[in-house]
């Protein structure tokens, strides 16, 4: 399980931002969700679903949305990105709220 610190707003920039790439389709990337998620099966109309849906906390529940996140973390650390001073506030608070990241990477 990985824990997660981007909103459901910030997780629908990043996928509209990613499908403006000419080589990304909504097809390619419900494929490429779905197979970091092996229970589940993202597909196209998960992802419409979820970048119809307005709201911090809108779209929580769908696939797409934890595997979009799972997606866009794995980019990060690939490219050696740091951490955002926006996600580093976000792990801060979840912290405080008995939530957030074991030193062993596993949810508290």
């Amino acid at each position: 399980t990985v824990p997660i610190f981007d909103t459901c707003d910030d997780i629908r920039k990043k996928i509209t931002e990613h499908l403006k790439h000419p080589s990304v389709t909504k097809a390619g990337l419900s494929r490429e969700f779905s197979e970091l998620l092996p229970k589940s099966n993202v597909t196209p109309k998960n992802l419409d679903a979820l970048l119809k849906m307005k709201g911090l906390q809108a779209g929580g529940h769908n696939d797409a949305f934890y595997a979009g996140y799972v997606f866009f973390e794995k980019i990060r650390v690939r490219e050696g990105r740091k951490k955002s001073a926006k996600r580093l506030k976000m792990e801060e608070v979840w912290a405080r709220k008995g939530g957030g990241v074991s030193e062993a990477g596993e949810p508290q």
